[in-house]
């Protein structure tokens, strides 16, 4: 258990995920202090396989192992999924979707000069299908559609290479793994 709820969020992805939970991971000590006001913490997570739950979700699904002793599926319901989901940006024609395993199906970078921050919107996983925008049009309401763009903009730094830069790069052809590392103020340097 641990009290990271304000710092898990959809998408941030497994890793980091993992380590905001571990950063405030709940000691035997600290749970035993608290006691059971620990219950009443909206911070409070529960990880079960790989997944996270806060503890409202989570409660039932703890009470049926304990006291059956087997875990029954666990349902997503009420789940943080932090697995990184496919998006696409919609704003460039020719930006990439990225998959959750990291490589690239299409050229991964625009042909206009970088820019330093674009607005992207979230959309939920079972709306990106192969038909793009004419399946998302389809399955949401305007009215949903209105309620996903306000509440769902946030701002993403995209930063694109150079010609030279990726020659530097010595790519082969077909996939290649290239790692990443970048700096948040939250996590401190990511790879």
């Amino acid at each position: 258990i641990s009290l990271c709820k304000h710092l898990l969020s959809e998408g941030m992805g497994i890793e980091a995920a993992s380590k905001a939970f571990d950063a405030e991971k709940v000691s035997f000590e600290k749970f035993s202090a608290l006691g059971p006001s620990i219950l009443k913490n909206d911070r409070l997570v529960v990880r079960i396989n790989g997944q996270y739950f806060p503890w409202d979700a989570a409660a039932p699904i703890v009470l049926g192992m304990v006291s059956f002793g087997h875990e029954k599926a666990l349902e997503p319901k009420g789940m943080i999924a932090v697995e990184r989901i496919e998006k696409k940006l919609e704003k460039y024609p020719s930006s990439a979707i990225v998959p959750s395993g990291g490589s690239w199906r299409f050229w991964p970078f625009g042909f206009n000069k970088s820019k330093s921050l674009t607005a992207t919107r979230s959309l939920p996983s079972d709306c990106l299908g192969d038909s793009g925008e004419k399946s998302l049009e389809k399955q949401l309401s305007a009215a949903e559609r209105e309620d996903m763009n306000t509440r769902s903009t946030k701002k993403v730094r995209t930063i694109i290479p150079t010609s030279e830069q990726l020659k530097s790069l010595n790519l082969k052809e077909g996939q290649n793994i290239v790692t990443f590392t970048f700096s948040t103020a939250m996590l401190g340097k990511q790879q």
